[in-house]
């Protein structure tokens, strides 16, 4: 028991100490290059990659399968690679123990930052941190076991920086090439396609359901509604001062209010409208049902003048006429499809005038009524 202790505390002291060192030379070394020569508006590449076992980068040049290969290192201390898009991705596809894990595209020490996040344990890309620690782990010397690279868009200009448009191409590209964890189409744990957004992403249906948790929680608080609703107005404010937008929008209004027999109906319309509606009349079930409705409807129109407007309150009184005419357009074809708030009115009126009313309609009306 003392023995399996003792391990995981050097285990665990040995993760320290290479995260420590890797935070320290990559922020230090890899953030120090980017700030110095990027500047506000220029961006980068750069890819994490398990670091090769049976494979050194810097005797790329002296490899006699790969002759043409032009590696850089910036600075051995430093411990990060700059090289060119071509020379990576031809690693990846000649030498199998050659691993990227993740692809990426920022300004300023970008890359360190995930080092940073994995070293606390919260790097927002879950996969990433669990594969990060399981190649942490394995390594067996006291050497970073993820090595960082600068990728560049011409290998002969290695200072040549490129805007976001393009970085957000060759981040594409990569990831297309290399392939995906989570799609089983390579090593690299990107959980989208690249570039802005989170297009291709997979997202899990716990993570699906967080989500959606997450928002309902935040559209019930309302702060949070009335500050989107603020919000909402005032882009939509600024949308109709477009004239196409308000012009396409006021032309589907109009379109909208138009009647069926406004609209334009073809002849072959009109023959086929009118044989579905001769197929329904000469269908007996369908003409008694539809009957009953209007004699229903009917009747208690005329019930509701002569007993609700003297007996019931007020309020009472809209709500048995939405009632009725709610009830009247979904169809019903006997007295058991009523509410009970209309039956309970029903029953308390006198029997004989509804026996007298319902005669009128020739509507017989169940015995416990």
């Amino acid at each position: 028991m003392i023995e399996k202790a003792r391990r995981q505390e050097i285990r665990g002291s040995l993760t320290k100490l290479k995260r420590s060192r890797g935070i320290r030379a990559i922020s230090g070394g890899f953030g120090h290059y980017t700030n110095k020569r990027l500047g506000e508006h220029r961006f980068y590449n750069y890819a994490w990659v398990q670091r090769p076992k049976n494979f050194d980068p810097a005797k790329a040049k002296s490899m006699d399968d790969m002759p043409e290969l032009d590696f850089v290192w910036a600075d051995l201390k430093q411990e990060y690679v700059i090289c060119s898009i071509e020379v990576f991705l031809r690693l990846f596809d000649c030498h199998e123990d050659f691993i990227p894990i993740y692809i990426g595209k920022g300004q300023g020490n970008r890359a360190a930052v995930h080092v940073v996040d994995m070293a606390r344990g919260v790097h927002p890309n879950r996969l990433l941190q669990r594969v990060w620690e399981k190649i942490e782990w394995e390594d067996e010397d006291d050497t970073q076991a993820v090595a960082p690279y600068l990728i560049v868009s011409n290998k002969d200009e290695y200072d040549h920086l490129i805007g976001e448009d393009e970085a957000y191409a060759l981040e594409i590209e990569m990831i297309s090439h290399i392939g995906r964890r989570d799609l089983r189409t390579g090593p690299l744990c990107n959980l989208t396609g690249g570039g802005p957004g989170t297009k291709d992403r997979v997202i899990s249906e716990a993570e699906l359901a967080v989500l959606s948790a997450g928002r309902v929680k935040l559209w019930q608080d309302p702060d949070y509604r009335a500050h989107m609703h603020e919000i909402l107005s005032e882009a939509m404010k600024g949308k109709w001062q477009d004239p196409v937008f308000r012009e396409k929008q006021l032309a589907a209004i109009r379109n909208a209010e138009q009647t069926v027999v406004a609209r334009k109906i073809s002849d072959e319309e009109k023959r086929q409208m009118s044989e579905r509606w001769k197929a329904l009349y000469n269908d007996p079930s369908y003409r008694e049902a539809l009957t009953n409705s209007f004699k229903f409807y009917d009747a208690f129109l005329e019930f509701y003048r002569l007993y609700m407007s003297r007996h019931a309150p007020a309020t009472d009184r809209v709500m048995y006429r939405k009632e009725i005419y709610a009830q009247w357009r979904i169809g019903y074809k006997d007295p058991a499809t009523l509410s009970g708030d209309l039956l309970l009115a029903l029953r308390s009126a006198p029997r004989e005038k509804l026996d007298a009313l319902f005669a009128k309609y020739e509507i017989r009306l169940p015995s416990d009524m």
